[in-house]
């Protein structure tokens, strides 16, 4: 897993400021609202149910969706084991 702190920027800010402070005093004072709520997505998708697939909402495309349930009807090709 990747650690904030050793990133530059971050861990210069963090040991200019003190006082213990770390990553996520960082985002705090560096990003505003905006970046927030792109972050927030990021990390908490959403999702949408359709035909009893769950589907990340951001690429579900309707038209394609019914085209691929049409086709395959609703069961998605088997991956064969290397």
């Amino acid at each position: 897993m990747m650690d904030p702190l050793k990133v530059r920027d971050v861990r210069e800010w963090a040991q200019a400021v003190g006082d213990d402070a770390d990553y996520l005093d960082y985002l705090s004072q560096q990003a505003g609202l905006d970046e927030w709520a792109a972050f927030s997505r990021v990390f908490m998708p959403r999702f949408v149910e359709v035909e009893g697939c769950v589907l990340w909402d951001r690429v579900y495309e309707p038209d394609n969706f019914r085209t691929w349930h049409e086709r395959l009807r609703g069961t998605p090709p088997r991956s064969r084991p290397c």
